[in-house]
């Protein structure tokens, strides 16, 4: 199994063999963790701080920002109609700011916000466009989450991240599959 590691030169080297990889479907399982959200996509493994932050100036110029430990996303279009131009800061992009969201303080955004985990584990690991991703998810409480995250987070959707490597706005959209929700921690080794 590959892992992505601390070393800034390896996270880039793993994101450039996927974005190269030819690979258009993976299979996948995430835990939204206490902390930290832990992933596996096929091959590649990624861990980062789980904290957001809502960018509610939408002129912001705080978009450069990109590491194996966090990035920018902004959500174009597609199912989730309510995120239609929202752009958020996940991991330490949003840690960096004084007013972002830790999950494991509320545990409700770990059902609500796991779409946009799922974005960021796909821009740090600079997924190709097309992809179709079929993912297990893990939560606290299944029973009470289950439906309400798979509603969020099932369907086709189009969204922007700066490039790992030349920093510039890429465009990609990625079809979800929720395969299952299991109890917490369990998503992760699901796949």
């Amino acid at each position: 199994m590959t892992s992505i590691t601390t070393n800034a030169k390896n996270w880039l080297v793993q994101a450039d063999l996927l974005a190269k990889s030819g690979l258009t479907d993976y299979i996948a399982g995430k835990d939204a963790g206490t902390g930290y959200g832990k992933a596996i996509y096929d091959d590649f493994s990624i861990m980062m701080p789980s904290a957001y932050l809502l960018l509610r100036n939408r002129n912001t110029t705080h978009y450069e920002t990109i590491s194996k430990d966090g990035a920018w996303v902004r959500y174009l279009e597609g199912s989730r109609l309510d995120l239609k131009d929202v752009q958020f800061f996940w991991g330490s992009a949003a840690i960096a700011q004084t007013d972002h969201t830790l999950l494991h303080e509320d545990k409700s955004k770990k059902a609500e916000l796991a779409l946009e985990s799922i974005f960021v584990d796909l821009v740090v690991l600079n997924i190709p466009d097309g992809v179709k991703l079929s993912i297990s998810l893990s939560n606290h409480n299944p029973e009470r989450w289950a439906a309400e995250i798979k509603r969020r987070v099932s369907g086709i959707h189009t969204f922007e991240h700066l490039h790992p490597e030349n920093r510039s706005i890429v465009t990609k959209t990625v079809e979800i599959a929720v395969t299952g929700i299991y109890p917490e921690g369990f998503g992760s080794i699901k796949s």
